[in-house]
């Protein structure tokens, strides 16, 4: 049954930009299917226990690599974005090889304190990156084909909803819940901690980087506000807070229901969203700590418990 509705929902999403004739809904849709995928791909390193806020550093990584290699050597866009992703992946490797033994607050503080690095080296760069003009790019991706860009997207998120799937059902499951609860039984049953955070950190960062890339080449121009634009990481945390940490589809309920929020904000004033975002997170952490998921579990773990009660009293 749960196969034969997401059978249906996929079939219905494929063909939505046929359907749809607004441009506008299209290119909504498309950056809800990139926030979803972002805002999976940072739930997939919290299931460690650990916060990471250079979300947006791997995404301007992932981005500035594929512009700079398409110019630079003309490789294919597409190509390109998926060597973004490697290098955004590869960059992680190097930063958690340092910053992974930090836990709780300091790691949170190291992975913004990169982010803000990658930013500057970006300004510092004109005759490479542009500088704080950017880069402009001749044609955006598919030649501004918007059907073509929309099928990616959804691509793109259906990829990382697979592997936040996967890993939920492996056994990086168990790692991850262990390695979260308490690093030290994590080393009684074995688990080698810094070596299971590390790969899964750079699972998690590979998607940004791939999306970065992605973006700007569907917008065809980026620079460092756009690449390493801080609003990035906290939109995808309170997404991925609002919908439910720890399960695979909550992020992506979070990611759609706060992006027509903000869309719908944008018309009243321009950077209301960043405000809701802000009020969210404070609503949800301290009431709401599991999310829209949570509430949905709890309400359908009480709706079984009332049956099971009512069977027994009519036995």
């Amino acid at each position: 049954m749960r196969i034969l509705i997401a059978a249906i929902f996929i079939l219905v999403l494929v063909a939505f930009p046929f359907i749809v004739s607004s441009s506008y809904l299209i290119d909504l849709a498309v950056v809800i299917f990139l926030y979803s995928a972002l805002a999976l791909s940072w739930d997939i390193i919290a299931r460690t226990g650990l916060l990471s806020l250079a979300h947006h550093a791997f995404f301007g990584i992932g981005a500035y690599t594929s512009v700079l290699i398409c110019i630079n050597y003309g490789l294919d866009p597409i190509l390109s974005m998926i060597l973004g992703g490697v290098v955004a992946s590869l960059a992680a490797a190097g930063i958690g090889a340092i910053t992974l033994k930090l836990r709780g607050l300091y790691f949170a503080i190291a992975t913004l304190a990169f982010a803000g690095f990658m930013q500057v080296v970006v300004l510092q760069l004109p005759e490479l990156t542009g500088g704080a003009g950017g880069i402009t790019l001749q044609n955006p991706l598919f030649g501004g084909n918007l059907i073509q860009s929309y099928l990616l997207a959804f691509l793109i998120f259906l990829a990382t909803l697979g592997v936040a799937i996967y890993l939920s059902k492996s056994k990086y499951k168990y790692s991850m819940a262990v390695i979260a609860s308490n690093e030290i039984v994590a080393k009684t049953f074995g688990i080698n901690v810094p070596r299971t955070i590390l790969k899964v950190f750079m699972i998690s960062s590979f998607f940004p980087g791939f999306i970065g890339a992605y973006y700007v080449h569907y917008i065809a121009y980026v620079n460092p506000h756009i690449g390493f634009d801080t609003a990035i990481t906290l939109a995808v945390l309170a997404m991925t807070i609002f919908g439910g940490m720890g399960t695979n589809f909550g992020p992506v309920i979070g990611a759609a229901i706060l992006k027509i929020a903000e869309e719908i904000l944008r018309i009243s004033f321009a950077y209301g969203h960043m405000i809701v975002y802000g009020i969210i997170l404070i609503v949800v952490i301290l009431f709401f700590p599991k999310g829209l998921m949570g509430i949905f579990s709890e309400r359908e773990s009480l709706i079984f418990s009332k049956i099971e009660a009512i069977k027994k009293l009519m036995k």
